[in-house]
């Protein structure tokens, strides 16, 4: 054992599809660490309750698991009293990328031992902590077609967003700080605590997870047709800059005038809402991790 980790005792948080390599696991991270109990929940239900019980015994919580994974027990652990670690097993890894880790699980657990616990942002919308992303139109658009189709449609972003965009409905929102989204009608609202979405799509590649801001990015609406080229510039980084694209760095803006009820995209999870007004904001440094 060697470094902060050999004195913790660490409540590890796999996701199922990993349930196969659970020994494996546990053999890799026994020897780094004071004491491990390493789970694997059925359900979500099921892992906050454990992450929720785990405060007064666990100083740490190892996820091994996606942003959506990651984004569930952020939101069930105890900021103030537990550390969070972090190992790629999803599709996207887009926090594991904002923290600069490999994305290959094998090489991040070697990794382990060289790295410190650093604070960085989580961001807030409503009552719902993220700390990589969170928004309203598009993205949620996209993560309820991979929610119920099958094949590369459930695995493939990029393909999810061509297939989203020819069905969305854009969104009516009032909010000072966008007056072209807000005088007419927005595809997309996101407020970005990472720089990339999707799997490395760099959505705001001037972002930082230690500013104490979020990067936020409203998309009007001209036609779907112009929507989808937007993507390729998107790719090549040059969208912040496009009369289409509103953009700021705040620390908490509101938004008004949503029609309810209406589908939150967060970390990759989706969450549902009920109410016209809608609050983001960050906590600077709230969260301690493992980077």
């Amino acid at each position: 054992m060697s470094g902060e980790l050999a004195q913790l005792d660490v409540l590890g948080i796999a996701a199922p599809k990993i349930r196969g390599r659970l020994a494996e696991l546990q053999e890799r991270l026994l020897p780094l660490v004071h004491s491990l109990q390493l789970i694997c929940p059925k359900s979500v239900d099921a892992l906050r309750l454990a992450v929720a019980q785990s405060a007064d015994r666990q100083q740490a919580l190892c996820v091994a698991g996606g942003d959506g994974t990651i984004n569930q027990v952020v939101n069930a652990m105890d900021l103030d009293r537990q550390k969070l670690i972090v190992l790629p097993v999803g599709r996207g890894n887009d926090f594991v990328r904002a923290l600069g880790l490999p994305l290959a699980l094998d090489r991040a657990v070697q990794r382990l031992p060289q790295l410190t616990f650093r604070r960085v942002d989580v961001g807030l919308v409503g009552d719902i902590r993220f700390v990589n992303s969170a928004g309203i139109g598009l993205d949620a658009a996209v993560l309820e077609v991979m929610a119920r189709q099958h094949g590369l449609l459930r695995r493939n972003y990029l393909l999810a967003f061509v297939f989203s965009i020819t069905r969305l409905r854009p969104l009516g929102v009032k909010c000072g700080l966008f007056p072209r989204a807000s005088g007419g009608r927005c595809w997309w609202l996101l407020a970005m605590n990472g720089r990339w979405i999707g799997g490395g799509i760099p959505i705001a590649p001037v972002a930082g997870i230690q500013d104490g801001k979020l990067d936020v990015i409203a998309v009007t609406a001209g036609s779907r047709w112009t929507l989808m080229r937007k993507l390729a510039q998107v790719l090549a980084r040059r969208h912040l800059v496009q009369r289409e694209v509103e953009f700021l760095q705040r620390g908490s803006f509101d938004v008004e005038g949503l029609s309810p009820p209406l589908l939150l995209a967060v970390d990759g999870e989706l969450y549902p809402w009920h109410e016209s007004r809608l609050s983001f904001r960050t906590l600077p440094g709230a969260l301690t991790v493992l980077c």
